[in-house]
């Protein structure tokens, strides 16, 4: 797919003076050219609110089954849209997820199933990252890249590893082809002179092979009857005696979840640990708290560490144990395993720091200045660390993909408060260093996605006072005017920060 722009975001030249509580200085970082998201999933949560088809969820629009109705089949599915532009939430143009929520509309009966959970929000390769929770499971079963594809399964490419769609790919299959897939595809072929999304989208919706290489695997719907009309199920009649009721059944409390790693998490000085929801919108919603006792807590990081699109917690507690907590699907966490021990005076960061990684390993900064990176290879314990840097002394660490070429990039806080960018170039080294800003010497520097909208990122920085201040970032990595977020966070330890 081509690059796009994000139209709600206006670039910024030249240096910003940040104003507001922090007093931090932001400065210009080189324009890379930007992805866009393929999804405004706000748009997409009002169009289905609308339509009656809405569903819980503070950030993330969770699947959502549609009103029974007469369904297309696969064929005439793309008999219909073959050569057309299809755009379904209205924003950012013709996208391939555009055909994809078309198709699930038309052909399997659902639509709104999100992006959100996922290291990439907005793009495509965040349907399969999270099928465990964001709806698809109740209508599609994954199936492996290397499994012979059908006729009417979801093709969906990896974020960042092939060079034909380097920001992900879905599209529709219609035959396997060998090292190929015959494909119906939009955003992956040339403009048409009638293109009315120019700046924003390529080619239409057009029949095609396309490699396999980088695919994630596919989605294949449960319903043996996909394409044929629904039926409402029969309703039982209701009974002609009165029944005695019965007692209502003792259940467990549900445990909260991390919605999103826009989330907020902290641990105040009780040992309680409570879970801040990101709205999606700049804000927070109500607080929920975690069962177990986080008083020994030094740092935690939220981090889908186990792959498998739900997000985990890697603790780092004051006996120097490095402990993962695994999410589950239905809320709270499975039972700790110990993945690290001797890490008492290590700072730790997540990141996948290699393209090649599939999964995010820890970056770790030593007392006597070295930086290490731990791969994880297998979701639990980490496999030998390499050397990546040396002379980070009194450098407070954090990651995030800054500059918007799918790598991540450590940003540094020296002890002089000045904020560096130290970019990754996906091979395992770092590209040349750039100041970003100054005045950034508070506590509690969060690196932060979807924070402030489907495909935002950003910092947070706690100022002494714990106040939250949000620094929007532009893709291309140019800082935006911040603002508050909370001023409730006194004497509170702030998880995936140092």
């Amino acid at each position: 797919m081509s690059r796009r722009t994000i139209l709600s975001l206006a670039a910024v030249t030249g240096g910003l003076a940040l104003t507001g509580i922090s007093g931090a200085y932001a400065e210009t970082v080189a324009p890379v050219s930007p992805a866009g998201p393929q999804v405004h999933e706000g748009a997409l949560k009002a169009m289905l609110d609308a339509s009656g088809g809405s569903t819980p969820g503070s950030n993330a629009k969770m699947a959502s089954p549609l009103a029974a109705s007469a369904l297309s089949t696969v064929d005439a599915f793309i008999a219909q849209w073959n050569n057309k532009y299809v755009d379904a939430d209205g924003y950012y143009g013709a996208q391939c997820w555009d055909l994809w929520e078309q198709y699930c509309r038309s052909v399997i009966g659902c639509a709104g199933i999100s992006t959100q959970y996922s290291p990439n929000p907005g793009y495509a390769s965040g349907l399969w990252d999270g099928y465990a929770r964001n709806g698809a499971a109740q209508y599609f079963t994954q199936i492996s890249a290397t499994s012979v594809p059908q006729k009417g399964d979801v093709a969906i490419w990896k974020y960042g590893q092939y060079p034909n769609y380097p920001y992900s790919h879905t599209a529709i299959v219609i035959a396997d082809a060998g090292s190929y897939v015959n494909v119906l595809s939009q955003n992956s072929s040339p403009s048409l002179p009638n293109n009315p999304y120019p700046g924003q989208s390529t080619g239409p919706s057009v029949k095609q092979n396309l490699p396999k290489a980088g695919l994630a695997g596919y989605f294949r719907p449960k319903s043996s009857n996909a394409g044929q009309p629904t039926t409402p199920p029969p309703v039982a009649p209701p009974p002609t005696t009165a029944q005695p009721s019965a007692a209502p059944p003792v259940t467990a409390q549900p445990q909260p979840r991390i919605g999103s790693q826009a989330d907020i998490l902290a641990v105040d000085n009780a040992g309680v640990l409570w879970i801040y929801p990101a709205t999606g919108r700049g804000g927070l919603d109500s607080r929920a708290k975690v069962e177990g006792d986080w008083a020994g807590m030094v740092t935690g990081w939220t981090v889908d560490w186990t792959g498998n699109g739900i997000l985990d917690l890697v603790v780092k507690w004051n006996d120097g144990q490095i402990r993962l907590y695994p999410g589950r699907a239905q809320g709270g966490f499975d039972a700790p395993q110990v993945i690290g021990t001797g890490w008492g005076s290590i700072d730790i960061a997540p990141a996948r720091w290699r393209s090649s990684d599939m999964l995010p390993g820890l970056m770790a900064k030593l007392a006597n200045g070295d930086l290490r990176y731990y791969p994880n290879s297998q979701g639990g314990a980490m496999s030998s660390w390499v050397k990546v840097g040396h002379g980070w002394n009194g450098m407070t660490i954090n990651v995030l993909n800054f500059n918007a070429d799918s790598h991540a990039d450590v940003i540094a806080q020296d002890p002089g408060g000045l904020l560096w960018l130290y970019p990754g170039t996906g091979a395992g080294t770092f590209g040349t260093k750039s100041r970003v800003g100054n005045g950034f010497n508070k506590t509690g520097l969060m690196a932060t996605a979807g924070f402030n909208g489907a495909a935002s990122k950003g910092l947070i920085l706690r100022t002494s006072a714990s106040t939250l201040t949000y620094y929007p970032l532009t893709a291309a990595g140019q800082f935006q005017t911040p603002f508050m977020i909370s001023n409730s966070f006194s004497n509170m330890r702030l998880l995936n920060t140092q």
